[in-house]
């Protein structure tokens, strides 16, 4: 069950990043998103930033978030 939890984290971490994107932005595309980051707001761009890496910590096992690898393993 816990492993399920951490691995949830990170799905809802990208996603809450992605919607903040897509907000601010108008666009999930690359070089758009990327164009548009020079102009963005910095405390914005924290916050996306935070997200994306709790995202990837726990999608790929990594220590605090790496509970659900024995599991699926």
């Amino acid at each position: 069950m816990q492993a399920v939890i951490y691995n949830r984290v990170g799905d809802i971490a990208i996603i809450i990043a992605m919607i903040l994107i897509f907000s601010s932005v108008g666009s999930l595309d690359f070089p758009t998103v990327f164009e548009s980051a020079t102009f963005a707001n910095e405390t914005l761009l924290t916050v996306v930033t935070v997200l994306l890496f709790i995202g990837a910590m726990a999608k790929s096992a990594q220590i605090g978030l790496h509970s659900w690898l024995p599991t699926a393993m």
